[in-house]
């Protein structure tokens, strides 16, 4: 009930605001499980993996108490992250588990919120890798996980990017960033751009439409235009398909939960057309630049040789996308390609 003179504010799952956070003074808790008012009410997956009753594993992630929350993740150790502490509770046992990654603010917090969940069980404390077996064994065996260390020094951290993809009604690529992204606002309409600094994961939602996902190369590369340091094009570009995600993807998302998955949706990036992404996005056949220069091979229209290139062949010829090659002006063009024979 909305009291008169009151603000009302919508709080969504996952994108909670700090103002909000700090309502619950660190000890902000988030829970898998439904809504029991829910007229929707779906079945939940376990969230043991290893089939150990009554485990449960949490992320802790905020460094005080104005900005501290608490989140169920699967309960697998692949789900663990060096760069913050995770509570796992049992039947019998508190564990706390430190990652190397991990500062003095964040221990202190896990540390807050480890107390809560003891009642009368016992706490135990692991630095990353002085784990017990029975830690692993709770967590169903022992799992990679990831365990690269993300500086904390404000001068040199970077921040992962998200951003919504997609192309205007100019043919122009448009970028809106997407911030505390969750695994729900992956669209199976969208195309999402995530950067890590060492390499941008492209993920194609099943919905998208062809022209639009044979496109996605050339929507990372123009980004990275527009990024300091990186407009040399040697940032490793990554395509991830809905459905297909590998770990690399997944770890990104704390609480990412395998089960959600789109298998009845219409799947129209097909394996066919992720792999004319690698190749050519015009669906010809390639040749190299010296093929290419040295004739005209049987099917090539000679007075468009350049379509026939791959697209990391054109990028090395001509030092630029295709879009920028076509803004050209006609006379550019046809001196660009008499410079590399291809004309």
């Amino acid at each position: 009930m909305r009291l008169e003179g009151t603000t009302e504010c919508r709080v969504e799952l996952g994108k909670e605001p700090s103002h909000f956070i700090a309502l619950f003074g660190g000890k902000f808790i988030i829970m898998k499980g439904n809504d029991p008012l829910s007229s929707q009410k779906k079945p939940l997956p376990p969230t043991n993996t290893g089939k150990v009753p009554g485990v449960f594993l949490y992320i802790v992630k905020g460094t005080n108490e104005l900005n501290t929350k608490v989140i169920q993740v699967p309960c697998r150790a692949s789900s663990l992250n060096c760069n913050y502490p995770f509570i796992c509770s049992t039947p019998s046992s508190v564990y706390l588990w430190f990652g190397k990654g991990c500062i003095g603010d964040q221990r202190s917090m896990a540390h807050m919120m480890a107390d809560l969940m003891l009642t009368n069980k016992n706490l135990v404390v692991f630095e990353e890798g002085s784990e017990s077996s029975r830690f692993f064994t709770a967590l169903g065996g022992k799992k990679p996980y990831l365990n690269l260390v993300m500086p904390k020094d404000p001068e040199t951290t970077r921040y992962i990017k998200t951003y919504q993809c997609g192309v205007d009604r100019r043919g122009e690529f448009v970028f809106s960033e997407a911030y505390d992204l969750v695994q729900k606002d992956l669209d199976p309409n969208s195309v999402i751009l995530i950067d890590t600094h060492d390499e941008i994961l492209m993920w194609l939602g099943t919905h998208v439409e062809t022209h639009i996902a044979v496109q996605c190369f050339q929507m990372a590369f123009a980004y990275l235009k527009t990024t300091k340091d990186r407009s040399d094009m040697k940032t490793a570009v990554a395509v991830v398909k809905q459905d297909h995600e590998p770990e690399m993807f997944t770890r990104l998302f704390p609480s990412w939960d395998p089960s959600l998955t789109m298998d009845d949706s219409e799947n129209r990036v097909t394996a066919e057309s992720v792999k004319r992404l690698l190749v050519n996005r015009y669906g010809l056949p390639t040749f190299t630049r010296e093929e290419l220069s040295e004739g005209c091979p049987d099917g090539v229209d000679p007075a468009k040789k350049e379509k026939y290139l791959s697209e990391q062949e054109f990028l090395a010829v001509f030092r630029m996308t295709r879009e920028d090659f076509a803004k050209k002006s006609e006379w550019t063009r046809t001196d660009l390609k008499k410079k590399h024979k291809l004309f």
